[in-house]
């Protein structure tokens, strides 16, 4: 753990409402339930060096939600409150290319170095441009933003999410060993909504990239956040509107659609557990939502002939 560096990473997100919330996810060995932490945003550093130091201790990746929510224990899209930067996680085929494009926008933030590595061996970074605090009504503007900044140069589509997940700077990387996640670079240079919007609407795409396109694909996650928008949790006994069954069915069969197009199966399969420890209450066992999710994972791959044995 890297004191100086998660110290500095929380600066990213000085000034903004409500609260940050944290994700402890098991990464060094299979299996294991997502543990939750919530840092209140007056509190300062303290509380996000305490959870990456838990992480530490428990072989765990530090995740925190790239945006600020209402209270704590509620993490769900409308729950969104503020956002303090536009990110994108550069884990493609041209990284470097696409680390050069950016700088067409201006110098960024924060240049993290995330801690893999892609099949050219380039190490994965993210890319933080601090904004001027995006407030409840401007979050939707802001993520779009940084959904299209995504698409022009190659980054992880999962940001059009304005709840997204993303590693802590300092923290520790476990799925290839043990590898610092480290701040690469870092500016004072903070941009106001006009000026980046403006940047990234003009960015020109890396070559071979269909902005059009993109831009249709940008509203895949999309369809299914509006599917689950007002759902703040899914209780046992029929008391919601839907059954805990029928909901994590549900998830299970949008996230394995996804794979490999937009998701690995290890993502996909966090991504179910995040939902489950979230919104279900009380949640399944962790070894129920491995057995659920492999077992639509079969049957899905089955369907177009593709190996189905279990990753996890």
């Amino acid at each position: 753990m890297d004191t100086v560096a998660v110290t500095r990473y929380w600066e990213l997100h000085a000034g903004l409402a409500g609260w940050l919330p944290v994700r402890l996810v098991p990464e060094r060995t299979r299996g294991g339930v997502v543990q939750v932490a919530w840092c209140c945003m007056q509190g300062g550093a303290q509380q996000l060096l305490e959870a990456v130091a838990r992480s530490e201790d428990e072989g765990r990746a530090c995740f925190v939600q790239s945006s600020t929510v209402r209270a704590s224990g509620v993490a769900s899209a409308t729950d969104v409150i503020a956002m303090g930067y536009i990110v994108v996680d550069l884990d493609g085929t041209r990284i470097e290319e696409a680390l050069g494009r950016l700088h067409d926008i201006g110098l960024p933030s924060m240049v993290v170095r995330s801690g893999g590595v892609n099949a050219q061996g380039e190490r994965k970074r993210h890319v933080y441009f601090k904004v001027e605090r995006a407030d409840a009504h401007e979050v939707g503007r802001l993520t779009h933003l940084r959904a299209l900044l995504a698409a022009k140069v190659g980054g992880d589509s999962s940001f059009k999410r304005n709840t997204q997940l993303i590693r802590v700077a300092g923290s520790t990387h476990y799925k290839q060993g043990a590898v610092p996640v480290e701040i690469e670079s870092e500016s004072a240079t903070c941009y106001s909504l006009v000026e980046i919007n403006a940047s990234i609407e003009a960015l020109v795409p890396l070559a071979g990239i269909d902005v059009a396109r993109a831009r249709t694909r940008m509203q895949y996650p999309m369809q299914f956040d509006d599917m689950f928008m007002n759902l703040k949790e899914v209780r046992a006994n029929g008391e919601s509107r839907m059954t805990r069954f029928d909901y994590m069915t549900r998830i299970i069969g949008y996230y394995v659609a996804g794979i490999p197009g937009h998701y690995s199966y290890e993502r996909a399969l966090h991504l179910v557990h995040v939902h489950n420890t979230e919104y279900l209450k009380p949640p399944w066992p962790d070894s129920q939502v491995v057995r659920e999710f492999n077992r639509i994972y079969r049957l899905h791959n089955r369907k177009r002939g593709r190996d189905a044995a279990d990753r996890a």
